[in-house]
């Protein structure tokens, strides 16, 4: 099983959907506690193959016209998550404070 891929949009998504709070899991790359967290979620959704959960989050976390997840004022109209997303970290970019790269 190959980790998904973590970047600023799946974190967003993640963050909106309550799988990570970027004000306590910070994500630092590998083994972080952003990151053990998406994982987990990953298996738990998709225990025989994780990585599917990469392409629809990091999509819906794009700033392009196919994204709703943006990083100020989503469009949550038309999101697959909409009637159960929490919609937490809504005016503000959770990427932004819990993505900590280096």
């Amino acid at each position: 099983n190959l980790p998904v891929y973590i970047g600023g949009s799946l974190y967003r998504v993640a963050s909106r959907l309550g799988i990570v709070n970027p004000l306590f899991d910070y994500y630092q790359g590998r083994n972080s506690m952003g990151d053990l967290k998406i994982q987990s979620f990953a298996r738990a959704a998709f225990p025989d193959d994780p990585v599917k959960i990469e392409e629809p989050m990091t999509r819906l976390g794009m700033e392009k016209e196919k994204g709703h997840c943006f990083p100020v004022e989503p469009q949550c109209e038309g999101c697959p998550f909409d009637a159960f997303c929490p919609k937490l970290f809504f005016d503000s970019d959770p990427s932004e404070k819990g993505m900590i790269v280096r």
